[in-house]
C-alpha cells in the first residue's frame, strides 16, 4: 500500500544571505553533502525516531494523519480532510463510496518551525518541495507535484481553524492529482495543467468545508492586509467579484483569457478569487443529474487539450471569451459566491 505524505509545520521568518570572498580570504571547500537517509527514515515512524518526536496518529477512510501537536489536532485535521474529500467528489460528480486514491494519503503535521527545519536539515524532506512564504506569516500555496516521497511539503502559521482550512486546501491539490492519475492522465513536471484550475478547485473545496472564501490565506494575517482589500479580512472574495462584474467598466476585473494565461509566479489574490469563482461556474454548469462535464474538462486539461475546443465540446461554450461573458452574468446572479454556499 502506497502512502504519500503532506508535511505542514509552523512558519517563522528567515533569510539566507549569500556572501562573497574578499582578497586574502582563505578558500574553504564546500562541505560534502550529507548522505541520503535510508528509505525507512522517510516514514513518519522514522522521522519521529530521528527528530525525537512522538506523533499522534488518526486513520480514516482516505487519510492517515500524524501530528506532533497531539491527538486533538490530528483528529480535527482528519475530520476536515474527510469533509474535503466529500466536497471534492461532489464537485466532480463522483458517487458516494467511490475511492480514487491508491491506498491513503498521509498528512504529517509538525507543531513548530524548529521541527520542520530539522526535517529539512536531515534531508528527510526535499526543500524544493517547501515553497516557503511569499511574505511574513502568509501561506504560499504550492501545487502538489511529487518530490521524493512527499506529495506536498508545506509550512505555515496561524490559528487552529485556519490551519485546518489550509490542510483541506492543500490536500485538495493532492486529491486532484490522485484523481487524474486514477483517470489515466497523471500530471508530471512537463504537464501544462492550468494553474488557475488547480488553484481554483482547491479554493472551491476549501470554501465548501469552511463556509468562507479566501480565508485560508487571509486568516494567517499580513502586514499588507490594510493596504490590499483582497487580503483584508473585512472584505470577502464574493463581494469583490460581485462589485467587479457589476461595475461594467474596463479593467474592473481581468478577462478570463488573461487569468488562464497567467503563470503561477504572477498569480495574485484577485486572480485566485476569480479562479475560485470560475470553478464554481463550471461546477454549476454541469448537468445536475449526470455530473460529468466538469470531470471531463479536468481530464481534457490534464491531457493538454486546447481550452477553447474543450469548452466547446464539453460545455457547448464557444471559447474563453464566451465563457467570460457567461461567467460574468452568472456571477452577477450569484453575488460572486463561487458556488460555495
Amino acid at each position: 500500500m502506497r502512502h504519500d505524505v503532506l508535511v505542514l509545520a509552523a512558519l517563522g521568518g528567515g533569510i539566507l544571505l549569500a556572501g562573497s570572498l574578499r582578497a586574502g580570504d582563505p578558500l574553504v571547500p564546500p562541505a560534502p553533502p550529507a548522505p541520503a537517509p535510508a528509505a525507512q527514515e522517510y516514514t513518519p515512524e522514522g522521522i519521529g525516531r530521528t527528530l525525537g518526536l512522538t506523533f499522534a496518529k488518526v486513520e480514516s477512510a482516505h487519510f492517515v494523519v500524524h501530528s506532533s501537536a497531539g491527538q486533538a489536532t490530528a483528529a480535527a485535521v482528519s475530520a476536515r480532510l474527510e469533509a474535503a474529500y466529500g466536497a471534492f467528489c461532489e464537485a466532480l460528480g463522483i458517487p458516494d463510496g467511490t475511492s480514487f486514491i491508491e491506498g491513503r494519503l498521509e498528512a504529517l503535521l509538525l507543531a513548530n518551525k524548529a521541527q520542520y527545519d530539522r526535517l529539512i536539515d536531515l534531508r528527510l524532506a526535499d526543500p524544493r518541495g517547501a515553497p516557503g512564504a511569499e511574505w511574513e506569516q502568509v501561506v504560499r500555496v504550492a501545487s502538489g507535484f511529487r518530490l521524493g516521497p512527499y506529495k506536498i511539503a508545506h509550512h505555515g502559521s496561524g490559528p487552529p481553524a485556519a490551519f485546518r482550512e489550509l490542510c483541506a486546501h492543500m490536500m485538495a491539490h493532492a486529491m486532484l492529482e490522485e484523481y487524474l492519475k486514477h483517470a489515466g492522465c497523471p500530471l508530471t513536471r512537463e504537464s501544462r495543467f492550468p494553474f488557475w484550475l488547480h488553484e481554483g478547485l482547491a479554493a472551491y473545496v476549501d470554501r465548501r468545508v469552511s463556509g468562507s472564501a479566501g480565508t485560508y490565506c487571509i486568516a494567517y494575517g499580513s502586514r499588507e492586509s490594510t493596504a490590499n482589500p483582497w487580503r483584508d479580512e473585512s472584505h470577502r472574495w464574493e463581494g469583490l467579484i460581485r462589485d467587479g462584474v457589476r461595475a461594467r467598466r474596463e479593467g474592473a476585473l481581468p478577462d478570463l483569457r488573461k487569468v488562464q494565461q497567467t503563470p503561477q509566479t504572477s498569480f495574485d489574490h484577485p486572480m485566485r478569487a476569480i479562479a475560485w469563482s470560475m470553478v464554481g461556474f463550471l461546477v454549476a454548469e454541469d448537468d445536475a443529474r449526470e455530473r460529468g462535464k466538469f470531470r471531463a474538462f479536468l481530464e481534457a486539461m490534464a491531457r493538454a487539450d486546447a481550452v477553447d475546443a474543450s469548452l466547446d465540446g464539453i460545455y457547448g461554450i464557444r471559447d474563453v471569451e464566451a465563457m467570460d461573458d457567461k461567467w460574468r452574468r452568472w456571477a452577477r446572479r450569484q453575488g460572486g459566491s463561487g458556488g460555495g454556499e
